[in-house]
């Protein structure tokens, strides 16, 4: 089964050794070792550094059965800020699009926040009739 990840602000594979694994590592890693083909997209801008991990959209392959795909965005400064909105609106707005272009998925787990990339990503999958499950982690902002 090829499952996508969607998630964005967590630390990925790609960022050391020495970062504690999230909910997309971790649902990852699992599904490896179930022997599930993973493809994870998310955003190139590092939420905890403040600093994009690569120049421009990056795919990186970490082995045969799972492939990163970075999207990159404006990134911002501050978490609560307008430009953070503009920031998740944009990358929602472009992972749409790129996703659009790969192989689909046989199902989809979509980790929010943000709710910019949530509603993108779940329209193109209902637009696909592809299942998926949106993670709703924290009730930020409220």
């Amino acid at each position: 089964m090829h499952i996508w990840i969607i998630q964005t602000g967590e630390p990925m594979f790609t960022d050391g050794s020495k970062v504690r694994p999230m909910r997309a590592m971790n649902l990852a890693s699992k599904a490896l070792e179930l022997n599930h083909r993973v493809t994870i997209i998310t955003s190139n801008f590092d939420h905890f550094t403040k600093k994009k991990r690569f120049e421009g959209d990056k795919l990186v392959l970490i082995n045969p059965n799972l492939d990163i795909h970075f999207i990159d965005s404006p990134g911002y400064k501050r978490n609560i800020s307008l430009r953070r909105f503009y920031d998740h609106f944009i990358m929602g707005y472009r992972m749409k699009n790129i996703a659009a272009q790969l192989p689909k998925p046989d199902v989809a787990f979509i980790g929010f926040p943000p709710i910019e990339t949530t509603w993108f990503m779940a329209k193109l999958f209902k637009s696909w009739k592809i299942k998926y499950l949106i993670d709703v982690k924290d009730a930020w902002p409220s």
